[in-house]
């Protein structure tokens, strides 16, 4: 008899999160938002419209030690983030439901935007 696996929900479907195996696998979601605020080392984005409706909202995430930040392939330091640039956040895990929605697992942050 199998055990009862742990289940992944997107926009409300049931996804398998198991390999065939039986071993849960986590996966990363990404999705494109403009810095709205910026504080310490936290942040407040708005998610673009290009997105899935679930992520055009307001989210905010905090930047860790693990956290990898890029622009053009190439690794650069918190402090390049500013207002107004455009950005894709790479994460794991689940979003707490709060206002505005908070990502607790961000493993990248990608400068879009041609000039830093």
């Amino acid at each position: 008899m199998h055990s009862k696996r742990p289940k992944i929900f997107n926009n409300f479907q049931e996804i398998d999160n198991t390999d065939m195996l039986g071993n849960e696998i986590e996966y990363s979601i990404t999705f494109y938002a403009t810095i709205t605020e910026e504080k310490n080392n936290s942040f407040i984005v708005k998610g673009l419209e290009v997105n899935d409706i679930s992520y055009r909202g307001d989210f905010s995430f905090s930047i860790q030690s693990e956290t990898r930040i890029t622009w053009h392939n190439q690794e650069i330091d918190m402090s390049e983030l500013e207002e107004g640039d455009n950005i894709s956040i790479t994460f794991l895990g689940p979003i707490q439901e709060s206002s505005p929605a908070t990502i607790n697992n961000v493993i990248e942050i990608k400068i879009l935007d041609d000039e830093l």
